[in-house]
């Protein structure tokens, strides 16, 4: 088994964790080093919150 960190925003994490959210949807970055090809049932994510709002569901002026 091993453990992958990856960076997640409260709210993403929350709805996670409620259930009423089933997927995490990652693109490859140059910040976080996972392979994501090479991970394998019964490894770990372990999801460390940082600050910041997350840009789905949030109104911006350009919608008003």
């Amino acid at each position: 088994m091993t453990e992958y960190p990856l960076e997640i925003y409260q709210a993403p994490l929350d709805a996670i964790r409620s259930g009423t959210k089933k997927v995490e949807i990652r693109t490859n970055n140059s910040y976080e080093v996972i392979q994501y090809d090479k991970l394998m049932p019964g490894d770990r994510i372990a999801f460390q919150v940082i600050s910041g709002p997350p840009v789905c569901g949030s109104k911006s002026a350009a919608d008003e």
